[in-house]
């Protein structure tokens, strides 16, 4: 494998040396074992974004690696300590490594959205057209979940105790509490969990109400409005364009752009409360 070069590049030559070296680290420790690794997320769609020495407010490198057959709990137990050497390692280039690995046995079982639809093979044999999608029932109820969990995390609460009508994360903040910011990371203040919650809650939307599946953050945008619409389409895109395109998850720093952030700020939560309605009339159904 010494001096291979990746199938597909993703432009930035820091992304590339940084999958190349992590490729590099599988095969050595599963030698045999690996049939492919994709990239995901922003990094393969040229919409990354990087704030400056603040890992939580910056686009990870999403990696996804496929065992061949099952993976062996030792096996994953043993790459769950490679991905922390890594992510540690990827972080003093200011590059935040995301790496998980999944098994053909567990992908041709239950499907998955992002691998079929929204990745780029970066190692191995690509067999991505022969990767079901889930049932769309078990999408939805992920993406539900992953919502609840980040509206939590705005909050500081469980996603348990979740309950409407919801209030702001903090009233009187300059940004109502949206820009999310954690010791851990050096307490910086950014928009990215913002830009998680709005675009996941948009991707269970898409799901529940159109029947639709959305594998990235993008395509949850573009879906709602083609098939969705309506009063919030305008917060979910603003959302997305400004705070992740414009902005990259920074809080700007000149006075008419930190208005244009505060009023997204303030529509916000009046789309996560038509969010949870929608989850509590989905939820009473099923009973």
């Amino acid at each position: 494998m010494d001096g291979f070069l990746l199938p597909n590049t993703t432009g930035d030559g820091r992304v590339d040396s940084v999958t190349r070296g992590f490729i590099h680290v599988v095969e050595l420790l599963f030698p045999g074992r690996i049939r492919a690794c994709y990239l995901t997320g922003s990094s393969i769609d040229g919409t990354a974004a990087h704030v400056d020495g603040d890992s939580l407010n910056s686009s990870d490198i999403d990696i996804t690696v496929v065992f061949k057959g099952k993976a062996e709990q030792h096996e994953r137990d043993r790459f769950k300590k490679c991905r922390r050497a890594c992510e540690q390692l990827s972080q003093l280039g200011l590059d935040q490594l995301d790496a998980v690995a999944l098994d053909e046995d567990g992908l041709f079982g239950r499907g998955d959205v992002t691998l079929g639809t929204a990745s780029v093979l970066v190692y191995g044999e690509d067999f991505r057209a022969s990767i079901p999608l889930p049932r769309l029932s078990d999408q939805t109820d992920h993406a539900i979940a992953l919502s609840f969990d980040l509206l939590g995390m705005l909050r500081g609460i469980p996603p348990t105790a979740l309950t409407l009508p919801l209030a702001y994360p903090v009233g009187d903040g300059e940004f109502y509490g949206y820009d999310y910011r954690e010791e851990a990371y050096g307490g910086k203040p950014g928009t990215r969990i913002l830009v998680e919650t709005v675009s996941w809650m948009a991707t269970a939307l898409v799901a529940l109400q159109a029947g639709r599946y959305a594998g990235t953050k993008s395509d949850a945008v573009r879906q709602y409005r083609e098939c969705i619409g309506g009063e919030w389409t305008e917060v979910v895109e603003g959302v997305y364009e400004c705070c992740k395109l414009r902005w990259g998850y920074g809080i700007p720093r000149e006075e008419e752009a930190r208005q244009s952030l505060r009023g997204l700020c303030r529509q916000v939560l009046g789309f996560e409360n038509h969010f949870l309605d929608a989850c509590r009339r989905h939820l009473a159904d099923r009973e």
